[in-house]
């Protein structure tokens, strides 16, 4: 599925829960998620909020969005806003 969670991120989260609450308890170790950036920062932070809060260890933020390509400039402007 990949990026195509990022449209549903209602279902990303139930995914990240369930992995949390069965995988860290049984193999004590962290669940972590790699996301690109959505169309608007207001959105990626919306995301990255409820990211945090499913109890995931590890968030890895590829700064372009869904769309772009490797040879488009990464948008690192946001990386402080998800830092923070």
């Amino acid at each position: 599925m990949g990026a195509q969670l990022l449209r549903t991120p209602d279902k990303l989260c139930a995914i990240l829960e369930a992995l949390v609450a069965t995988v860290v308890p049984e193999f004590e170790i962290g669940v972590s998620v790699k996301i690109r950036l959505l169309a608007t920062a207001p959105e990626t932070e919306a995301l990255v909020r409820r990211l945090v809060a499913t109890g995931i260890t590890g968030l890895t933020v590829h700064c372009r969005t869904t769309p772009m390509r490797p040879r488009e400039p990464a948008i690192r402007g946001q990386l402080r806003m998800v830092a923070d």
